[in-house]
């Protein structure tokens, strides 16, 4: 606005206050007296001089008047100049008088009090009411009286921030003029305000997320900032800690010297400490705690150091840790003790299994009646069977430890394929299966006895999971690399099954874990070697139709590496069986049975039963062997490796050495393949070993050269079929079992005693022939592909068929044999079956079907045991037969587990009863 002007006119100028003095100061005696003219010259030149006086006096107002006129535009420049200031600094400004009325206002209050110039002089309560700012006036008044400035932050009505400034304006004697109002407009800055807050609170609700106490410290590790969990475990509260050095707020004191080291390397500048470990008593926490502590240097404009501290309680982590390590550890030796016990039971099981091996060769040789030699070729399969599954637990041993060292080689892969489809032809033809082997002329590099077990292994797979169909063999091209498949028509794998078949001892469709189906094994021996050669594996199959094994290997061309035949020299090529046979092993029978294989085949032989009498017989000079056959585990002091050592130590040459052993632990296996000795683990083949004796004389005499062991055989013969013997005038006994070797041994064994049989591979076959009219008994198996011994019984019960049954299982499950017996069940027999239970399981069976006096005789007996009970016995023998443990009867009648130990031990004792089946026997006889 423009500052009226209100500097004086020059017409309104009064006379010079001198030149009125000195006109006044005429008196009329100052006149002359004198005549008119002389009067009238007088008084003409004192007026002239007046009026000069005065026209001097004008010219010195008009100047006057011109430096005020310049002096006013000077001012109203400033004024202007003021004005414009103020309007472009955009604050919006009011300057009002010592009465609180408005002076002038700024271009930007125009807007912001819908102020105009005519407003100039009106009092500032005309306008405080038109912004949302109720003590706008009363704040005015206040900073007028007491000078002082006073802020506010007021939004306004469209919800705009401003800050509301008012300062006093002051005369030069300090006397207060007025004052002046400035509103900035902060809305911005409240809306960023908004957004920190909000970010704030969002890293503050992070922050107390995190379950580690946070602490962040400034250079003198005064506390800037911590967390809930801080302040909740050190037993702080924030008001108390905040701003202080961090030991003089908190639980967190300086005592411990190991803390005292950590912010001692905080203070001299370290920016970065991690994983920094103590150990503190917690207020809140018991006992003593580990905390792992760690420091980062936050780095910032303007903010100073700062030092973010994290604490982490790891007390809890610790023990978990160690109970985890002592789990491990436990595990370790669990595994450990895994392979002392199948070390253990492979050598305890191998030992009588190598007798009977080397018992069935003699017979074999020595037997010339036909019907004999039959019976004898009968023990092919078990025996091979056995001997299967006890050298699959070698494998794995052998994997497990190591030892296994491929040597890589370029071959053909028809030099595989042959010999694979000449041994399993007679298994195909066995089972009726279409068997076919696509030839190839392509060359791979692998180690061809591994890939030649690999291809073995899937293909028994396949032959024991495909009832009908087909099984082939044959190659693809991909790329650099081989696929060799084997195709079967079997059960196929259900899709979630697919990884799990590699694991060990994982069967499909074996619940009964039938021993014709190995161990589950052979597919885990595959992937082990797989990952061994660098050769991928990979499957596909579809449930009901079929599966396909696969196996990548690496191309070759070159020259091929000729490889010798796993069948060794045949025998007719060694020559005339000759020489001395040192045999050093502790167990007698196998001892005995080594002697007359080897003096049978023309051998001279010399025995000992540990390894210092081997010794002191090769001392004495009356024998010189010329190869030793030794057991690893032998008595006094010396293995089977350390007598040949030594052996060949003291007869400076190199011996021809067989280690002989049921010995599969894995430090065994590593010690035997260091030395210079072939390796056949029990049970070996008569021939086989003979064979390999001969094989290693020759070299022996000829180049010096040890050709590598022949493994034994693992398949078993064709078993000789029997046919059963129906006389309608006998009971018969109805024998159901999915294994082909056992059916066939009862039936031989059931014949020699005269009984009329028929066997059933399963038990739909058998109701699918039988009679209701039939009369006999059943030996059954309990578990079985299909329909299992058990559901049999439950259904023939339920269409009231009369048949007592004899149930076998491989398990010794309680609640399994009251189920059993309950369903018609005369007898529960565990396997191995001996022959003599089973005939008489057999006659009881009968007894109890014809109602004979034996079985009233039986009746009568074992109610008798059953009355000699005490009353607590009862209750103990009901909770047995229940399939209850030891411990939880004794829960259950509140008495301590020895107790119950006791009672059964007299259960079974009054009762007669060696076993869970024979009492439940006896409890099923007193009803």
């Amino acid at each position: 606005m423009t500052r009226k002007s209100h500097a004086p006119r020059a017409t309104n100028l009064r006379p010079d206050p001198r030149i009125l003095l000195k006109t006044a100061s005429l008196a009329p005696h100052d006149f002359p007296v004198a005549g008119p003219n002389i009067l009238a010259g007088v008084a003409t030149e004192q007026l002239q001089g007046a009026i000069r006086d005065l026209e001097h006096s004008n010219e010195e107002l008009t100047a006057v008047n011109s430096q005020l006129h310049e002096i006013v535009d000077q001012q109203r420049t400033t004024a202007n100049d003021l004005q414009n200031v103020l309007n472009s600094a955009n604050v919006a400004t009011i300057f009002l008088d010592g009465n609180l009325n408005i002076r002038f206002f700024t271009q930007a209050m125009k807007s912001h009090f819908s102020i105009v110039v005519t407003d100039v002089g009106r009092p500032l309560a005309d306008f405080a009411s038109r912004s949302n700012d109720n003590n706008l006036f009363a704040d005015a008044a206040t900073v007028l009286e007491n000078l002082t400035p006073l802020s506010r932050e007021i939004k306004n009505n469209n919800g705009t921030w401003y800050t509301r400034r008012i300062l006093p304006y002051q005369a030069h004697d300090d006397r207060a003029e007025g004052v002046v109002i400035t509103f900035a407009d902060i809305s911005e800055m409240k809306v960023a305000e908004r957004e920190i807050e909000a970010a704030r609170a969002y890293s503050n609700s992070i922050v107390e997320t995190i379950r580690q106490p946070l602490v962040v410290l400034d250079d003198k590790l005064c506390v800037v900032s911590a967390s809930r969990v801080f302040y909740d475990t050190f037993d702080a509260k924030k008001e108390d800690a905040v701003g202080k050095p961090i030991g003089s707020a908190c639980a967190l004191h300086f005592n411990d010297p190991g803390l005292r080291l950590f912010f001692d390397r905080i203070r001299v500048g370290e920016t970065n400490i991690e994983g920094y470990e103590i150990e503190l008593d917690l207020p809140r926490l018991p006992g003593r705690r580990s905390l792992l502590l760690s420091a980062l240097e936050i780095v910032g404009p303007s903010i100073g150091r700062k030092v973010l501290v994290t604490i982490d309680d790891i007390t809890e982590r610790k023990r978990v840790s160690g109970v985890l390590e002592a789990a491990k550890l436990q595990a370790e030796q669990a595994n450990l003790g895994k392979s002392r016990f199948l070390a253990a039971a492979s050598h305890d099981l191998r030992q009588p299994l190598q007798t009977l091996s080397l018992l069935r060769g003699i017979l074999a040789k020595s037997t010339k009646n036909e019907d004999t030699l039959a019976l004898v070729h009968k023990l092919d399969e078990p025996l091979g069977v056995m001997a299967g599954m006890l050298n699959t637990l070698l494998d794995i041993n052998q994997l497990e430890a190591g030892i296994v060292t491929p040597e890589i080689v370029v071959f053909p892969v028809d030099a595989l394929f042959d010999r694979l489809k000449t041994e399993f032809s007679y298994h195909a033809v066995a089972k009726e299966l279409d068997w076919r082997v696509v030839e190839s002329s392509l060359q791979v590099r692998s180690d061809p006895r591994l890939l030649e077990q690999m291809i073995r292994n899937l293909l028994w797979n396949a032959v024991k999971y495909t009832a009908h169909g087909k099984i082939l063999l044959g190659c693809r091209r991909r790329g650099d690399k081989l696929r060799l498949e084997v195709w079967d028509t079997g059960i196929g794998i259900p899709k979630e099954h697919l990884h799990a078949i590699f694991e060990e001892f994982h069967q499909i469709d074996n619940p009964a874990r039938e021993r014709n189906l190995g161990l589950g094994l052979g597919l885990a021996i595959v992937q082990r070697i797989g990952k061994m050669l660098g050769h991928a594996i990979d499957v596909r199959s579809r449930p009901g139709k079929g599966s396909v094994f696969a196996i990548e290997v690496p191309l070759a061309s070159g020259k091929p590496r000729v490889w010798a035949s796993n069948d060794g020299q045949p025998a007719d090529d060694i020559g005339t069986a000759s020489g001395t046979v040192l045999i050093v092993e502790d167990d007698p029978m196998v001892r005995e049975m080594l002697e007359i294989l080897f003096r049978a085949e023309g051998y001279r032989t010399v025995t000992a039963a540990d390894g210092p009498k081997a010794l002191k017989l090769a001392a004495s000079g009356t024998t010189e062997p010329e190869i030793v056959i030794a057991d690893y585990n032998l008595p006094g002091g010396l293995t089977g490796l350390q007598a040949i050592a030594e052996l060949r130590r003291r007869l400076h040459r190199e011996i021809p050495a067989i280690i002989l052993t049921g010995d599969i632990s894995t430090g065994t296996l590593r010690k035997i393949a260091q030395e210079r000795c072939i390796h056949i683990n029990k049970p070996a083949n008569a021939e086989e070993l003979t064979r390999l004796v001969g094989t290693l004389l020759a070299a022996q005499r000829g180049t010096d050269v040890m050709r590598p062991p022949t493994p034994p055989k693992t398949h078993a013969n064709q078993p000789l079929p029997v046919k059963p013997k129906n006389d309608p005038s006998l009971p018969t006994v109805f024998v159901i079992d999915d294994d082909d070797s056992l059916r066939a041994t009862m039936l031989e064994l059931l014949t020699l005693e005269g009984r009329a049989v028929e066997t059933y591979p399963s038990s739909e076959a058998f109701l699918e022939a039988y009679s209701p009219s039939r009369k006999g008994c059943l030996v059954v198996d309990a578990q079985m592909q299909g329909m299992g011994g058990l559901s049999l019984l439950e259904r023939l019960k339920s269409e009231r068929v009369d048949l007592p049954a004899i149930m076998i299982t491989g398990y010794g499950d309680v609640s399994m044999a009251v189920r059993a017996m309950k369903a018609g069940a005369v007898d529960f027999i565990e396997k191995p079956v001996d022959a003599d239970e089973l005939i008489a399981s057999i006659q009881n069976a009968l007894d109890r079907a014809q109602g004979s006096g034996t079985l009233s005789a039986r009746h009568t007996a074992a109610a008798k045991c059953i009355a000699d009970l005490t009353a607590r016995e009862h209750m103990v023998m009901d909770l047995v037969l229940a399939g209850r443990p030891s411990k939880n009867i004794a829960f259950d009648l509140g008495i301590s587990q020895r107790t119950v130990e006791n009672h059964r031990a007299s259960i079974m004792k009054k009762t007669g009863s060696k076993s869970i089946p024979a009492l439940i026997r006896c409890a099923l006889a007193a009803v």
